[in-house]
């Protein structure tokens, strides 16, 4: 007798202790309020960037001109009057040169809406990628425990 009251006793704790599958149904809720949700993200900008700046190279020497050197003083060999033409040259102007460059750039972005909603006399607040409008479907979830005041 007392193995058959053990073995009631452990199947009715057993029956309680398990969770009872929860049902789960979908409703409307009103939305109290919506508010749109920004978040800074940076964002590569092409931008045109002009300015002067120096020539990378000198301009070549032209060998008309040294022609030139040598009959100004003949007693100057090849080599010297490629020197002298070097040093009368004026320096090359600055050159103004325009360049497209990526720079990244702070831009609020909009991510969605942060939406307030009643249900069931409780507020609750979530995050939706779309304008719910006037409702809001919410999901349900039911379980017999919850009917027994127990939590699953």
């Amino acid at each position: 007798m007392r193995a058959g009251t053990l073995a009631s006793a452990t199947l009715a704790i057993l029956v309680l202790a398990t969770p009872v599958a929860a049902e789960v149904f979908y409703d409307e809720a009103r939305v109290i309020d919506t508010e749109r949700i920004y978040e800074p993200r940076q964002v590569p900008v092409q931008v045109q960037q002009c300015g002067y700046e120096k020539p990378s190279t000198p301009a070549p020497v032209d060998p008309a001109t040294l022609g030139d050197a040598k009959s100004v003083d003949p007693g100057v060999d090849l080599l010297g009057a490629l020197y002298r033409e070097i040093e009368l040259r004026e320096p090359p102007a600055d050159v103004y040169r325009c360049r497209m460059v990526t720079r990244m750039e702070t831009k609020e972005e909009f991510v969605g809406y942060r939406v307030r909603y009643e249900y069931g006399g409780r507020i609750y607040e979530r995050r939706v990628a779309e304008h719910p409008g006037g409702t809001i479907r919410v999901a349900v979830r039911l379980s017999a425990n919850e009917f027994w005041g127990q939590r699953p």
